[in-house]
């Protein structure tokens, strides 16, 4: 019966731990966003691929915080924007220049 109790003790605080591990991203820096963004499977398959991308530079606003993401080109603001749906990270975009 002390066994089953400390199994599931264990299992419950593995899972809350992993639960809080992963930041909400609407409230967090640039930095730690744009490091998470770096380190995701949308990015990693856009930094791999050898597909073309247009060159502009798409500007994502986070709308919780205000805080603005720069993209460098097509390739890089879809793999973003896969990212932040994903990561239920709530952007809009709000600006698109040529460079």
């Amino acid at each position: 019966m002390h066994s089953v109790r400390k199994k599931l003790l264990l299992i419950s605080s593995c899972i809350l731990i992993s639960s809080c591990s992963q930041i909400s991203l609407n409230e967090a820096s640039q930095e730690e966003i744009l490091k998470e963004f770096r380190s995701s499977e949308a990015y990693q398959k856009y930094r791999n691929s050898d597909g073309l991308s247009a060159t502009v530079i798409i500007t994502f606003q986070v709308e919780s915080s205000g805080i603005r993401i720069d993209t460098m080109n097509s390739g890089e603001a879809s793999a973003f924007q896969a990212f932040a749906l994903k990561r239920d990270l709530k952007v809009q975009k709000v600006f698109t220049r040529l460079n």
